[in-house]
């Protein structure tokens, strides 16, 4: 089964040591997982189901 996901806004933000980054994602059919990872950072791992979202 396939997830069809598609970010919804991309705002990017400016920080004194770097920027930081918002993704927000709409998605259908299914569960979504997700890992995000940056240069020198632990990744995340973002679960959603059609109710909840929990992020390791």
């Amino acid at each position: 089964m396939s997830v069809h996901a598609f970010p919804e806004r991309l705002p990017l933000r400016e920080l004194s040591d770097g920027f930081e980054q918002e993704i927000r994602l709409r998605w259908w059919d299914g569960d979504l997982r997700w890992t995000i990872q940056a240069p020198g950072c632990e990744p995340v791992l973002l679960h959603c189901d059609e109710f909840t979202c929990d992020v390791r």
